[in-house]
């Protein structure tokens, strides 16, 4: 008689698994043609199985996220001690008052006549945080002088310039500028005016744009007009702190630090030679990577090896 073995092999079709239900086309009709696919867990792709939706939502979220941080960088945030936003203030005009800037914006809440009373309260540069302390400036005046100004614009991130309105730029503002454009010119700059009450109501428009249009041919940047008055200090603020920071030719090969403080300490070591003296100069670091091999040149005063 003629058996057969059963193979091992058979086919064997898959259940169907709405066993609730008649067949596929009942489960099609109440879910008008959608059914849910099972995910596969051993997939290394996450976006696999998602859907176009979730898909469009998981590459928005990327991109924002990549866009985060690339404002961090520009704005100089991230890290665990970013260096603070330098902002060097420059009259441009021989009356400006930037003392006046200055206190604007380190009391930048409080009203005029408590800043015109604390003008003098703070020399030299000053660092602050803005808003909720995401970032840091520092805020230092600049003297009318050309090589200490070129010392200062190698290391600003924003230039803030200050001018009387009844005045026009004079030589010397004219020379800075023109050294700093040629030199290396921050990609933020603010102008600050003063005296806009001594004109006409009916002409300060004009004589502001006036104003707008000259800064802008003397830097070669967009400026943004600020005011003198209370309400003009939140603009300010939301300028220096949010501004983008551009790259700088200045700043990408070699090292450069703005002394916050100096301190000279005795050195009684006979091989420095009587006219030497050694100092600790504190500061914050940037451009690029400081190594203790290096020759650290000081302005006005020579070349030196670290200790």
């Amino acid at each position: 008689p003629e058996f057969h073995h059963r193979s091992s092999l058979k086919q064997q079709n898959k259940g169907f698994k709405g066993a609730s239900l008649s067949s596929k086309r009942s489960v099609k009709r109440i879910n008008s043609g959608k059914v849910e696919t099972e995910k596969s867990l051993g997939s290394s792709s996450t976006n696999e199985h998602l859907g176009k939706t979730q898909r469009l939502n998981a590459a928005r979220q990327a991109r924002d996220s990549k866009r985060a941080e690339l404002l961090k960088t520009r704005r100089g945030l991230g890290g665990v001690a970013p260096a603070p936003r330098l902002v060097v203030i420059l009259s441009v005009t021989k009356h400006a008052i930037s003392a006046n800037l200055k206190t604007k914006i380190i009391n930048w809440q409080a009203s005029a006549e408590e800043n015109e009373s604390m003008r003098d309260a703070e020399t030299g540069s000053v660092t602050m945080e803005l808003g909720r302390g995401n970032q840091r400036i520092t805020v230092i005046e600049s003297p009318r002088e050309l090589l200490p100004f070129l010392d200062l614009i190698m290391v600003a991130d924003v230039l803030a310039l200050t001018f009387q309105v009844d005045e026009k730029v004079d030589a010397m503002g004219d020379l800075l500028l023109s050294a700093a454009r040629n030199f290396s010119m921050p990609a933020a700059v603010i102008a600050y005016s003063q005296g806009i009450e001594t004109v006409a109501s009916t002409k300060r428009t004009a004589t502001l744009k006036a104003w707008q249009e000259q800064l802008q041919t003397l830097t070669g940047r967009d400026i943004k007009m600020i005011g003198d008055k209370k309400e003009d200090a939140p603009q300010l603020i939301r300028f220096l702190e949010g501004s983008k920071l551009g790259p700088r030719s200045t700043t990408v090969h070699r090292p450069l630090l703005l002394a916050d403080d100096v301190t000279l300490i005795s050195n009684d070591a006979p091989d420095y030679g009587a006219d030497t003296v050694t100092v600790a100069v504190t500061g914050y670091l940037r451009g690029a990577a400081l190594s203790p091999n290096q020759l650290i040149h000081v302005p006005a005063q020579g070349t030196f090896q670290m200790a």
